[in-house]
């Protein structure tokens, strides 16, 4: 599972609350999902913190919680938490896949990230299957895109983010 943001909020008492956003949330049911359709399967959870705060809780973390509350057994559940990019996610889990004796892995993350995360595992040998989480709440029509509007320019932000992305990855050999 990969990226995605595990905002933390914190009550007067002091007790704090840890959330997925939607990309997160998606992520984790596709990799419930994936996880009920494959014989001895692993889940890693791979994600660091999102935030500057040292108490802030890491994205593997979080997505480690959600995947447990959904019936996945903890023992299945591998987590990784110090990555910052989607580069040192395939460089961090590698060696535990290794350590399992896998070669291959069911990469779950949305549609538009998927391309560079496949290629940062192939990158490093590792067979990398797509798993597509789905984006679950329903968005507008394409002509929507055509006009101004926060969701307009949060698709083009994240089309450009990834654009950029590849560029910098092919560019540092990452690819």
């Amino acid at each position: 599972i990969f990226g995605s943001g595990a905002p933390q909020y914190r009550g007067r008492s002091g007790a704090s609350l840890t959330y997925l956003d939607a990309s997160g949330a998606n992520r984790v049911l596709e990799a419930h999902r994936v996880y009920q359709l494959a014989s001895d399967a692993w889940v890693i959870s791979s994600g660091g913190r999102i935030s500057t705060a040292p108490d802030a809780p890491t994205t593997g973390g979080s997505m480690r919680d959600a995947l447990v509350q959904l019936g996945v057994p903890p023992a299945r559940i591998l987590v990784e938490d110090t990555s910052q990019s989607t580069r040192d996610e395939a460089v961090l889990v590698a060696p535990m896949l290794r350590q399992l004796g896998r070669q291959r892995a069911i990469v779950v993350t949305s549609e538009f990230h998927m391309r560079r995360a496949l290629a940062a595992f192939r990158a490093l040998d590792i067979d990398a299957v797509p798993a597509i989480a789905p984006n679950q709440a329903p968005g507008p029509g394409w002509d929507a895109w055509l006009w101004p509007s926060a969701q307009s320019l949060a698709f083009s932000s994240g089309v450009v983010r990834e654009v950029a992305a590849m560029a910098a990855y092919w560019a540092r050999g990452w690819l």
